[in-house]
């Protein structure tokens, strides 16, 4: 998760982590703790439980911002303080990309536990991925392949290092595993691309598993 504040720079119009760009001072938009508190809201709503927030997404996953900033305010008084500005700010310093805005309409790139229709981009060409977990979890993914469980997809990485973010995340020591997608792609799997670190597929097979590092 990004950790840190951001700022708006009004000389070149980028939200940037630093209060200073362009050679000037750059105008405070929101502090780090309230930053990562709007990323996991806006995770949770877009992926996982608009219902929550009487929200209902279209078939691509997208919501109208104005309407989910209202319902936010409403259902949850700890962040009326939200515009459309701090949502931006969000989206745009995202390292992972989780989020994607188009014609006043957000939704999350990826990640989802509800039904919707993403088009992606099939991924052809990478050849090895990444995939962050448990050393608690390892011997039942060896056994049975890695799974979606409650997601559409499993998710998958082209770098080490976001693998193991993602593994820190859970309980036990983290382990990374190497999985050959020339060799998925071989017995009939698809591989799709979300963003630039992110890849999806349906399921992983135990064969195409190795054991990359354990922390």
């Amino acid at each position: 998760m990004d950790m840190n504040s951001i700022y708006f720079c009004s000389i070149c119009g980028k939200f940037i982590r630093t209060n200073i760009h362009c050679g000037k001072p750059a105008i405070f938009i929101i502090n780090s703790y309230d930053r990562v508190r709007l990323s996991k809201l806006l995770s949770g709503i877009l992926r996982h439980f608009p219902e929550k927030y009487d929200l209902k997404l279209d078939d691509e996953g997208f919501i109208d911002i104005n309407l989910l900033i209202d319902k936010i305010k409403e259902k949850n008084p700890s962040f009326n303080w939200i515009n459309k500005q701090h949502i931006l700010a969000v989206v745009e310093t995202s390292s992972k990309k989780r989020f994607e805005i188009r014609d006043n309409r957000i939704r999350a790139i990826y990640g989802h536990s509800i039904p919707v229709k993403i088009k992606y981009i099939e991924e052809k060409d990478v050849k090895y991925a990444y995939h962050g977990t448990s050393i608690l979890f390892l011997d039942k993914i060896l056994s049975e392949g890695i799974k979606p469980m409650k997601r559409l997809y499993v998710h998958l990485t082209i770098d080490p290092d976001t693998a193991l973010e993602n593994a820190r995340r859970k309980r036990g020591r983290p382990a990374i595993l190497l999985v050959d997608l020339d060799r998925m792609r071989k017995m009939g799997y698809k591989i799709y691309r979300a963003n630039e670190k992110i890849l999806l597929t349906k399921y992983v097979p135990t064969n195409v598993i190795k054991i990359y590092n354990i922390y």
